[in-house]
């Protein structure tokens, strides 16, 4: 089943997207969501250079303060726990100290638009 999401993917490939509906990215959003409407998604790692056997999705989700930051990981532990994903959530403040976007070469998942 195509994710929600999928068109708004930008320049993410087709097979790493496969990766997220697996992983059931579009339920972690809205999980997220119900905590932070606001707070944006990202794509990094093996997914992001084109490795065709990640062994895990690392993700980024950015929020406005550190208590929807706990929240979110929290309501997310399930997913975390029962996939092999990687997620780094973080304030917007954090990750302008640690320039971490352009570290990693993370790539937005775009879906605002949808929500």
């Amino acid at each position: 089943m195509p994710s929600r999401y999928s068109k708004n993917y930008g320049n993410i490939s087709v097979w790493a997207i496969d990766y997220l509906v697996a992983v059931r990215i579009d339920d972690m959003i809205e999980v997220s969501h119900t905590v932070d409407p606001d707070c944006k998604w990202f794509l990094f790692g093996s997914l992001c250079r084109n490795q065709r056997a990640p062994s895990d999705v690392d993700l980024l989700i950015l929020s406005d303060t550190i208590e929807c930051c706990i929240e979110i990981r929290e309501r997310l532990q399930a997913f975390i726990d029962a996939n092999p994903i990687d997620l780094s959530i973080m304030t917007w403040r954090e990750e302008r100290e640690l320039n971490f976007i352009r570290n990693t070469r993370a790539q937005s998942l775009h879906h605002s638009a949808l929500d």
